[in-house]
């Protein structure tokens, strides 16, 4: 996120049929600044090129930019459990925020 991404200029022609083929050939024909995702990633110069691999194996990031939406829900979780907002005050938050107002 928060990375410029585009398409290649001329697409490759897809090579195979399966939903893997289709997976390689979406990113092979994706163009972004490997050297901006990684400072803001924070992952080591020397780490980042298997982390980035297997993120994409692992379809937690997509060519487009964006992260998988359970990804996202975990990451949101596990920032907040680190800022230590409990399960609890989490629900009455959200319910507090959802309550009609009072004119």
């Amino acid at each position: 996120m928060h990375i410029s991404v585009r398409r290649r200029r001329r697409l490759t022609k897809a090579a195979g049929t399966s939903e893997a083929d289709e997976w390689g050939w979406l990113w092979e024909n994706v163009r972004f600044s490997g050297d901006n995702l990684r400072q803001k990633s924070g992952v080591p110069e020397k780490r980042f090129e298997d982390r980035l691999n297997t993120l994409i194996a692992n379809r937690a990031l997509y060519p487009d930019g964006s992260v998988n939406s359970f990804v996202r829900r975990y990451l949101h979780e596990k920032v907040l459990t680190l800022l230590g907002v409990d399960a609890k005050t989490r629900r009455e938050l959200k319910l507090a925020a959802e309550a009609p107002r009072s004119p």
